[in-house]
């Protein structure tokens, strides 16, 4: 029982050191410490026992050990998974650098100014911003687009300024594409290929859930319109602030809006689903589709020089994303890592197993407290990758897939974040729609609690 007496209060500190806006890598970091020091008083396990990450060895003291497994620990993710993760943010960057997020919006967007029926727009605008999150893979980043290009076409059919932002504030919500940072962890966790990862496992799951928020956004806008009395035409739209956009973006050519899509095509066509017979690897993928961006700025531009300036924000977003993602994979790793090796996780399995407890029933109790952490901390990266590191376990021990475990936590990470009134991209959204965080999670809740939902019934019918 030891090791539960002296887990309880570092399981404690990090609640209490997320809740209260504490740099979330420093507090896992510190809890992992914690954890490996008390798994080593009591004898559960060495601080780097055979066989650790990075290939690390035990040093002249248990002091130096806990740094040299921090080393193993950056040296084993920044090679293959950290690299994955910095160049879907660098080419991520580089695209909103050249204007060509904005145009890929701009474009999708037009055709709903043809529709007439507010809420059908506005079920068809959430469809739409779901679908370019697969090449806009930042949820905040996202949601700035939409509410400079999307928010003003559903105000202008006079939908209030709720029923508007709600669907724009989930359109990030199910990370779907072998671009997402998440996506590219719980790939490298189930020991799978991300292409396979996605097509195999996660399309099937998460294209009927984007549906049925799609329908849910639907009714539940004009139910709460009807319970607020802001029904269609009731707000002005002319009371509406301009949102203010990057003067570059103006100047975009519509077809720059083609260049997202460069790295998804390369990636699909040479998989294991073309049977081409050549795979690529990610971010050899990215490379050359940042090549290719460069020659068609150069030409654009009509100078190299201005070309390779924009080229500084592919760098510039690497360096972003491995200090705000890589760096919480390694610190969620470490405090993980601590978990095991105290020997709270094999006393949970072991409880688990001896109770009865069948693999789905297990796939539930982790995902709901994945899904409270996500709302806790309004971050679905710091929730689902404190816990990823465990899942190989854990699903060696009910002898399932890896992969069965992983994507209804990954998915509902992402999905519970959105109903929380911490996280940016409700922070941001609201701002700018002059509403309140807690209003807005009002209207984001029955959709995302419906994508939960058929995330979770699919996953177990389609996999368990």
């Amino acid at each position: 029982m030891l090791e539960i007496v002296l887990t309880l209060p570092v399981v404690a500190f990090v609640v209490y050191g997320i809740l209260k806006g504490w740099y979330t890598q420093a507090v896992l970091i510190v809890a992992g410490f914690a954890l490996l020091i008390g798994g080593w008083l009591i004898g559960s396990s060495p601080i780097i026992p055979e066989g650790a990450a990075g290939g690390v060895t035990p040093t002249i003291s248990w002091f130096f050990d806990l740094f040299e497994k921090m080393r193993g620990m950056f040296s084993a993710t920044a090679a293959e998974l950290g690299m994955n993760i910095m160049a879907v943010g660098g080419f991520a960057a580089y695209m909103s650098k050249l204007g060509a997020s904005h145009a890929l919006v701009k474009i999708t967007t037009a055709p709903m100014h043809k529709i007439k029926s507010p809420y059908v727009v506005l079920a068809l605008g959430y469809l739409i911003g779901a679908i370019l999150n697969m090449f806009i893979t930042s949820a905040t980043g996202l949601g700035l687009l939409l509410m400079a290009t999307m928010y003003p076409v559903f105000r202008g059919l006079g939908l209030s300024r709720l029923s508007s932002a709600a669907p724009i504030a989930t359109t990030g919500a199910l990370e779907l594409g072998p671009t997402q940072s998440n996506v590219i962890y719980a790939a490298g966790q189930s020991g799978l290929d991300v292409t396979h990862y996605v097509f195999s496992y996660q399309v099937p799951v998460a294209v009927p859930a984007i549906l049925v928020m799609g329908v849910l956004h639907f009714f539940w806008q004009a139910i709460m319109d009807r319970r607020e009395q802001t029904p269609p035409g009731a707000e002005s739209a002319h009371d509406d602030d301009a949102i203010a956009e990057d003067a570059q973006l103006h100047t975009t050519p519509g077809y720059f809006a083609l260049l997202n899509v460069i790295p998804l095509v390369f990636v699909i066509v040479f998989s294991k689903l073309t049977h081409i017979g050549y795979t690529i690897h990610l971010v050899t993928a990215i490379l050359v589709s940042v090549f290719i961006c460069v020659a068609v700025d150069i030409l654009n531009e009509r100078s190299a020089k201005k070309a390779f300036q924009n080229l500084k924000g592919f760098m510039d977003g690497m360096g972003s994303v491995f200090s705000s993602v890589v760096t919480l994979v390694i610190a969620a790793a470490i405090f993980a890592d601590g978990l095991k090796q105290i020997g709270i996780i094999d006393l949970i399995l072991d409880s688990a197993a001896g109770a009865g407890f069948s693999p789905a029933a297990m796939m539930l109790v982790i995902v709901l407290v994945i899904g409270v952490s996500a709302i806790l901390m309004g971050s679905g990266n710091a929730s689902f990758m404190s816990f990823g590191e465990l899942v190989p376990k854990i699903a060696e021990k009910f002898n399932i897939d890896a992969a069965q475990m992983l994507l209804p936590m990954q998915e509902t990470s992402s999905l519970a974040r959105t109903v929380s009134p911490i996280t940016a991209v409700i922070i941001a959204v609201s701002g700018l729609a002059k509403v309140e965080p807690f209003a807005l999670v009002k209207r984001t809740a029955v959709p995302i609690a419906g994508g939960i939902l058929t995330v979770i019934l699919l996953n177990y019918v389609l996999f368990f």
